[in-house]
């Protein structure tokens, strides 16, 4: 895995991972302040050409209080038992087999998804059913 100064969230970018404010308010039951505030302070999030992007990984470890598990995603670690186990809990088990250094597409800005498979870029609630805001 190559260095990287920032943390790994949200990278590569995938609009399955990737879910609102508004969306992660719902889900954490706090307002959409609290959890700009959380992408910032915590690394639940990024800003992606202006806009924030929640992921839903990371919300989901950052609930649930495992600061390990969250250092090894930040990390860029996908094979962590731990990281895994969050990725299929909150539907994203697809992503494990994309690698940070092999992208299933090279694009980084959800801009640029458009026009790409509808089917690719579908994304589930963690509770089933597909999310139009994400």
């Amino acid at each position: 895995m190559q260095p990287r100064a920032e943390p790994w969230i949200l990278v590569p970018f995938d609009t399955r991972e990737s879910i609102s404010i508004a969306v992660a308010a719902k889900i954490a039951g706090r307002a959409p302040s609290t959890i700009r505030l959380w992408a910032e302070e915590y690394g639940i999030g990024r800003k992606i050409g202006g806009t924030w992007h929640i992921s839903r990984v990371a919300l989901q470890i950052f609930l649930e209080g495992d600061m390990a598990a969250l250092a090894a995603y930040h990390a860029g670690d996908r094979t962590d038992p731990e990281v895994r186990s969050y990725f299929e809990r909150v539907g994203c088990g697809a992503l494990l087999g994309k690698t940070q250094r092999q992208p299933i597409h090279d694009h980084t800005q959800p801009e640029l998804a458009r026009g790409r498979s509808k089917l690719c870029h579908k994304a589930t609630s963690p509770i089933g059913g597909v999310m139009g805001d994400h």
